[in-house]
């Protein structure tokens, strides 16, 4: 079965859960990469797909926060409003989930 919670507390609520009953879950994003790797050994899944949404933007501090379903392309379009671009171009296409978890972050100025 897969959570689609609508807020971060709804969220977090369901991993407490899973953590309390020992319940394996895994952790997705809008699941684009299913088919590379090995699947998790999971009982259940959260999905993080409708968690979207920029939280924080301030330009001048080139420091942007996003929620962990936000489109990359959407971030994009963001810093490119104020001149700003990611610092890896092949990012594009990723989610930020993705991107948070190969520790590659922050905006550049050219």
């Amino acid at each position: 079965m897969i959570h689609s919670p609508r807020d971060e507390q709804e969220a977090a609520g369901l991993i407490a859960e899973a953590c309390g009953s020992r319940t394996r879950l895994a952790v997705l994003g809008r699941n684009t990469k299913a088919a590379m790797g090995r699947q998790p050994a999971a009982d259940s899944a959260v999905s993080s797909a409708g968690l979207t949404g920029i939280t924080l933007y301030e330009p001048a501090e080139l420091v942007i926060a996003a929620r962990s379903g936000t489109a990359v392309s959407e971030v994009v379009r963001t810093l490119a409003s104020r001149g700003q671009k990611l610092s890896s171009s092949r990012w594009i296409t990723a989610r930020s989930s993705d991107r948070r978890a190969s520790r590659r972050s922050g905006p550049w100025r050219p």
